[in-house]
């Protein structure tokens, strides 16, 4: 019971904080002009997205989880105290953790399809009809850790798509692998703070 109470509480400054943010936002475009917008140190990136898989993602995760990930690390440290403090570190270093578990999954998964293309001397990797450019604004250390997931979940759907493409995986095989690989990681629900 105290544990949910806890994780209730966090939602609540999870809650305040991105409402911080949007309402920042929004009173930061109606007075940039007046040049009173706070400033915060960003990257600008242009990011080439080929594969339907990682656009997806960019369309269905990548911006929400980026936001979220910088209130967590910069806007809740502002405002949780003791307790409440522990409970956000230990959120970032769990959301941290498994961004580099799933790193080292796609590395696995990246490093068999290589293989397998060599073993029948494949090469080449083929191109997207319909690549997007997305700008991205690097807010934190997080944002660029998703961004190196996104790389290579699009190079793993591209290994796959050549290896279907060069008659090395049937279609079953291929699109199996895209959802226990990319789609399955893309689609999966937002961990919840219960655990």
């Amino acid at each position: 019971m105290r544990h949910k109470a806890r994780c209730d509480r966090l939602r609540s400054l999870a809650l305040l904080g991105l409402y911080a943010l949007t309402a920042q936002g929004s009173t930061a475009r109606a007075s940039s002009k007046a040049g009173e917008r706070s400033s915060r140190a960003v990257f600008e990136q242009t990011v080439e997205v080929k594969s339907l898989a990682a656009q997806h993602f960019m369309k269905k995760r990548f911006y929400r989880t980026q936001n979220a990930l910088f209130s967590l690390s910069v806007v809740m440290r502002a405002i949780a105290d003791g307790e409440h403090g522990n409970l956000v570190e230990k959120c970032e270093s769990e959301a941290i953790a498994s961004m580099k578990r799933e790193m080292r999954v796609l590395d696995l998964r990246q490093a068999g399809f290589v293989k397998l293309m060599e073993d029948n001397g494949v090469n080449a990797m083929p191109a997207y009809s319909k690549p997007r450019l997305y700008n991205v604004e690097i807010t934190s250390p997080h944002s660029l850790r998703m961004l190196n997931l996104l790389s290579k979940l699009d190079g793993l759907v591209g290994s796959i798509d050549c290896l279907w493409l060069n008659g090395i995986l049937g279609s079953k095989e291929r699109n199996a692998h895209i959802v226990n690989t990319a789609e399955a990681w893309v689609l999966s629900p937002t961990p919840s703070l219960d655990r």
